[in-house]
């Protein structure tokens, strides 16, 4: 059951005058900073810092900083599925977006309401939900939870660091007559929780509906765009919407495995929700890769709008 007065959103609306706008900035201005350092490098199996700064909209604000533990997958050889303990060059991508048209995404005080639930699908290394974290209390949505989910144990265990890395203290609970200035921005709650898309288990904090679900790069094999959408039908509310953004890659394994996305829901016979309706692609778009971003088999970028319909 739904709280009362408090809409829900789950990482990754109104206001969507401006959305098609394309992602093919420059890589100055999609990462200010972006290096990789060693953090033991006495250790075998060192992990690796990454810092990120994202310019908002506002010359005049500070870059939204995150910094992250990153660079660790592949370590473990009889564990192939380690893959979210690596940032994709999509993550990064759509960080940029998010911090520098906000409203485009629906991520205003007018859209999200007080005290939204934001929950990002296959968070990986979190970075998706760091900055989130970090942007919302900027544009003046000072309650606002954010739930990065994933299914590896190790992945979910690096989103807790991360988040302790970024997030050292929960903020202090706001009088109805404070206010939020960027001066001194209240940071939302951010938090992890295991979400296994083939059998979602909605348990605190899964167990209301979502105004927003959020995704990057979370197709890796065909059955994934199912479960996916199977998943996003259990969890979004009736007037939620899900932000999908994919890459698509024409060569190597992963060659054709984004065009499942769109087969999955456009299927006749894909789940319905309470009232009837069956999650729909509303917009798709193609996006050129970002120069400096990314891996090598990385073509471009397709950004889907999906909700009700």
């Amino acid at each position: 059951m739904e709280p009362v007065g408090c809409p829900l959103i789950f990482a990754s609306l109104t206001n969507l005058a401006a959305l098609y706008c394309p992602l093919t900035t420059s890589f100055a201005s999609t990462l200010e900073s972006f290096h990789m350092t060693p953090t033991d490098d006495e250790q075998g199996d060192q992990s690796y810092t990454r810092h990120f700064s994202f310019a908002l909209s506002s010359p005049s604000e500070p870059p939204v900083a995150v910094h992250l533990n990153d660079g660790l997958s592949g370590r473990d050889s009889t564990d192939p599925d380690d893959v979210g303990l690596h940032s994709w060059g999509v993550s990064i991508v759509l960080s940029r977006q998010l911090c520098a048209e906000p409203a485009r995404f629906g991520l205003t005080s007018a859209a999200l309401g007080p005290c939204p639930r934001i929950v990002e699908l296959g968070a990986g290394t979190g970075l998706i939900s760091l900055v989130l974290g970090s942007l919302l209390p900027r544009l003046a949505v000072p309650s606002a939870a954010v739930i990065a989910t994933d299914y590896h144990p190790a992945v979910v265990a690096n989103l807790s660091a991360d988040i302790a890395a970024n997030f050292t203290s929960p903020p202090s609970p706001l009088s109805s007559s404070s206010s939020i200035s960027s001066s001194t921005p209240r940071k939302p709650q951010v938090e992890t929780a295991f979400l296994d898309w083939s059998r979602p288990s909605l348990v605190a904090p899964l167990d209301n509906k979502a105004d927003m679900l959020i995704a990057a790069d979370a197709v890796y094999a065909p059955e994934h765009a199912t479960w996916l959408r199977d998943c996003a039908t259990t969890l979004l509310s009736p007037s939620g919407v899900f932000w999908l953004l994919t890459t698509v890659r024409q060569k190597g394994r992963f060659n054709g495995v984004s065009d499942t996305v769109e087969a999955s829901f456009e299927a006749r016979d894909r789940p319905t929700g309470a009232d009837g309706r069956q999650l729909t692609i509303l917009h798709a778009e193609d996006h050129g890769k970002t120069k400096g971003v990314g891996r090598g088999d990385e073509s471009r970028y397709k950004l889907f709008r999906i909700g009700w319909a």
